[in-house]
């Protein structure tokens, strides 16, 4: 069977799920399955702009990608923003509609949005007939999501259910089985091997702090209010490529222990040395740490889609959240004091947690294989 995991370089999260269904796959031997990130056979012009330009509006006007956000999920009619965006698609994806054309896979599992709109309008052409499926990398749907001639959608929990109902989906059609985490996050880690390799204590409470691959937000600042509770604590820091932050952080005159580090590729041996997290609510960060039972405290959420993850986070009381970076701090001086608080985090991340969502996932993708 042929199997096309197509994502797009846009955020961190699209890719990684698309790569934990790749490694999943893995398991299966006999299939040709492929990764493409759907950007890379885009015009030049959209391919190279698309994701650079995302990562502009998230860090220097969230507010203005929280405008676009709702203009194109609410404001605008939905039938003139399917066809603008059909329009705007079909302009820039010439040869990836040919690459879709040309091979048309028995199987397409789809992570992000823009390959999803361009793989099933060619489907309701006749001209692929691929089975799609829509991995939701959120647990509440934009409706850019949402296109006709997608065989099923898989979403993380019962709100996921909901709103993709409201948004015209037919229960049958919808799945939950969570967003694809990578299985390292599923493999026993030494905590105390992690935290001694990062030049950390083995008894001190340890926050683990970050901020995506670009190390924005109040990372500097955070780190600082902590001083508070020198003695106690002792913190992970991961920049990204924010070299400049980590150069900072490193010359600070702390008066606790912190380990400051770049870009990261095992996330999951530094959830599992830390207590907390403190991070924004993406879809992926969010499943990772509960996966690992991390309780996580939200701060500077990008508007949009990660409101809407730490809202629902929030009604189910599996994570923390402050409204002021400042108030970072003060919450985990106050989990010190009151460790039942977190354990009770711990209860309510155990009742969400999809930990096998990649190998149910492609199980379903595999049926009649």
């Amino acid at each position: 069977m042929k199997i096309f995991i197509l994502h797009a370089t846009a955020g961190q999260g699209h890719t990684k799920a698309a790569e934990a269904l790749a490694e999943e796959l893995k398991n299966h031997p006999g299939h040709d399955v492929r990764l493409i990130d759907a950007l890379h056979h885009a015009s030049p012009v959209f391919g190279k702009s698309y994701g650079p330009g995302y990562f502009w509006l998230i860090k220097f006007v969230p507010r203005l990608w929280g405008f676009f956000y709702h203009l194109t999920d609410r404001w605008v009619p939905a039938p003139l923003m399917n066809f603008l965006r059909s329009s705007h698609n079909r302009f820039h994806s010439r040869d990836f509609e040919q690459l879709l054309m040309r091979e048309n896979p028995e199987v397409i599992l789809l992570t992000h949005f823009y390959p999803a709109e361009v793989a099933s309008r060619l489907k309701r052409q006749g001209k692929i007939r691929s089975r799609l499926i829509v991995v939701v990398t959120d647990f509440l749907v934009h409706r850019f999501w949402v296109n006709p001639g997608t065989d099923l959608y898989v979403g993380m929990m019962e709100e996921t259910r909901g709103h993709l109902m409201g948004l015209g989906v037919p229960a049958e059609k919808i799945r939950l089985l969570g967003i694809p985490v990578s299985a390292k996050f599923l493999l026993p880690v030494s905590r105390s091997e992690v935290r001694r390799r990062l030049g950390l204590e083995e008894g001190l409470f340890t926050v683990l702090i970050t901020s995506g691959s670009f190390g924005s937000g109040p990372i500097r600042e955070t780190v600082s209010r902590l001083q508070a509770y020198a003695g106690q604590i002792q913190a992970i820091v991961v920049c990204g490529i924010n070299e400049r932050l980590r150069e900072e952080l490193r010359a600070l005159p702390l008066r606790y222990p912190l380990s400051v580090l770049g870009f990261v590729s095992n996330m999951h041996e530094l959830m599992a040395a830390a207590d907390v997290i403190v991070s924004r609510s993406s879809g992926l960060t969010t499943c990772e740490s509960l996966v690992k039972g991390l309780p996580l405290i939200i701060i500077s959420k990008i508007p949009g889609q990660e409101f809407f993850n730490a809202e629902v986070l929030r009604k189910r009381a599996a994570a923390f959240e402050v409204s002021d970076p400042a108030h970072t701090a003060p919450l985990v001086g106050e989990i010190l004091r009151d460790p039942a608080r977190l354990a009770a985090v711990r209860a309510n991340i155990a009742k969400l947690a999809r930990p096998h969502a990649a190998r149910d996932i492609v199980s379903e993708a595999l049926k009649g294989a």
